[in-house]
């Protein structure tokens, strides 16, 4: 199994020790890599089109990052919640369906554009809470890392 967790902008300290303790427990059951995007800002001052345009590129350019022929999951507060249950078992059915490789796509603070959106494999949504996008990364390498212990069996999910 192999997942690529594309992502824009960069963790800082101290999120970025635990990304990287996360990542190291996940590589005991699958090929990770990480794939950063230089996030563009998006202030409040730009237009409506302006802002729209630039969350498009935004968007575009992790897109454009995602490693060939992955199964693409869009982080949007418009996609399907899942328990970590749920997530095994899906992780699971896609990789029974030949879909070994997936790509977990985060967006930037302002998110993603419709068109990205559309465009996923599947559009999964971590809560109805917004999360900062560090944070979420930070909160998808757990459960990626808890779906494959829930997977295999083993002990971590309480």
């Amino acid at each position: 199994m192999r997942m690529s967790v594309v992502a824009v902008g960069k963790v800082r300290p101290p999120l970025r020790a635990a990304v990287d303790e996360y990542q190291k427990r996940l590589r005991r059951f699958a090929t990770v890599e990480e794939i950063e995007v230089k996030d563009l800002p998006v202030p409040e001052s730009l237009s409506e089109a302006e802002r729209a345009a630039r969350i498009a590129q935004e968007s575009e350019a992790v897109w454009a990052a995602v490693p060939k022929g992955a199964f693409t999951v869009v982080l949007d507060a418009r996609g399907r919640m899942l328990s970590s249950e749920d997530l095994a078992e899906q992780i699971d059915a896609w990789a029974t369906r030949g879909r070994a490789h997936t790509a977990w796509l985060i967006g930037g603070s302002a998110g993603f554009s419709r068109e990205m959106v559309r465009r996923a494999d599947f559009v999964w949504s971590l809560s109805p809470l917004t999360f900062p996008h560090q944070l979420a990364r930070l909160i998808v390498f757990e459960q990626l890392y808890r779906a494959m212990k829930i997977i295999r069996g083993e002990t971590y999910h309480k």
